[in-house]
């Protein structure tokens, strides 16, 4: 999914800017990491699909 998000403000919701598709807090997503850097304690993740 390659797609940028807009960051709704202080309602914890992202809108794709292409679909329109929108995720709120709470929502299950699957996710797949594509990696994690341990020294900044990051996880680098993407959104996977069911398309």
């Amino acid at each position: 999914m390659n797609e940028p998000f807009d960051v709704g403000r202080g309602n914890l919701k992202i809108k794709g800017k292409h679909t329109g598709k929108e995720y709120k807090m709470g929502d299950l997503v699957k996710v797949r990491v594509v990696g994690a850097d341990l020294q900044k304690r990051r996880i680098e993740m993407e959104l996977v699909t069911e398309d």
